[in-house]
C-alpha cells in the first residue's frame, strides 16, 4: 500500500512529521510526499501523486499566519480535499487549535495531543491496518495451459484479461481488468484487492477467442518427491 503524507514543510513541524513518517513506514506501507517537488500550493505533479496513492494522511498543525483553512496550512487542506474528491482513503492528524474546514469537518479525524501522543499514533495504526485489510493484497496467478498462455503472451498486450472475486458464500463481484506479463517461466496475471478468503475467476479475450476459468480457491498444488 502507498500512502501520501501531507504536511507543512516548516521547521516547527519537522520533528512531528519525522515521527509520523517513520511510524507509517513501520506499518509496512510506502510513504510518498511532495517534498522534493518543493511543497506549497497544490500542483499537477502533487495531484498525480495523490491520485496514484492508495490513501492520504494529512498532518494539520497550527499556523501562525492569519487566515482561514481552520487555522492550518492551506496546501495541506487542499491536498486532503483533493484526496477526498478522488474517493481516496484520507484521515487528518489534527493538532490543538485546528478545525478541519469545510465539507469534511465531520469526517473521522485523529486528535493529536503533544502531551500524550500515544493515543494518536495508536489510532493511526488502527486506521492504516483497516485500510490495508480493505485494500486486500496483490495475487500473482500463472495462466495455464501453456498453449493458451503463449497466445496471450504473443498478443503483445492486446489480450483483455479480467478477474472477479467470489466471496466464501458464493457472491461474485464485478469483472476487474488485470495486468498480464510474460516472464521467464510463463505468463502471469496480477490481481489486486484480494482478501484471504476470496475465491477467484479469470476471463481472457483475444482475437475473438474467449477463455474462462472455474472459480478457484487460493491454493497451489505442491509436488513432493523422494530424494
Amino acid at each position: 500500500m502507498t500512502l501520501f503524507l501531507s504536511f507543512h514543510f516548516g521547521d516547527s513541524d519537522r520533528e512531528l512529521v519525522r515521527q509520523v513518517e517513520g511510524f507509517m513506514g513501520s506499518q509496512s506501507v510506502r510513504v510518498i510526499t511532495g517534498e522534493e517537488l518543493g511543497g506549497g500550493p497544490l500542483t499537477p505533479a502533487i495531484m498525480e501523486r495523490i491520485a496514484k496513492s492508495d490513501g492520504l494522511v494529512a498532518v494539520m498543525t497550527k499556523r501562525t499566519e492569519p487566515g482561514d483553512y481552520g487555522g492550518t496550512h492551506p496546501w495541506v487542506v487542499d491536498e486532503f480535499k483533493h484526496a477526498k474528491s478522488l474517493n481516496k482513503r484520507a484521515i487528518a492528524l489534527v493538532a490543538p487549535g485546528v478545525a478541519v474546514p469545510g465539507a469534511y469537518a465531520d469526517h473521522e479525524r485523529i486528535d493529536y495531543n503533544p502531551q500524550d501522543p500515544l493515543k494518536a499514533f495508536l489510532k493511526l495504526s488502527r486506521t492504516i491496518g483497516l485500510w490495508k485489510f480493505e485494500a486486500g493484497r496483490l495475487l500473482k496467478v500463472q495462466l495455464r495451459p501453456p498453449q493458451v498462455a503463449d497466445q496471450i503472451a504473443a498478443g503483445n498486450g492486446n489480450a483483455l484479461c479480467k478477474y472477479r472475486l467470489v466471496t466464501i458464500d458464493g457472491v461474485a463481484g464485478d469483472w476487474i481488468p488485470a495486468r498480464t506479463l510474460s516472464e521467464g517461466d510463463g505468463t502471469y496475471a496480477y490481481l489486486t484487492g484480494v482478501q484471504d478468503d476470496s475465491r477467484i475467476q479469470l476471463r481472457v479475450e483475444l482475437a475473438g477467442n474467449v477463455w474462462r476459468s472455474d472459480v478457484l480457491q487460493q491454493w497451489m498444488a505442491v509436488d513432493l518427491k523422494h530424494p
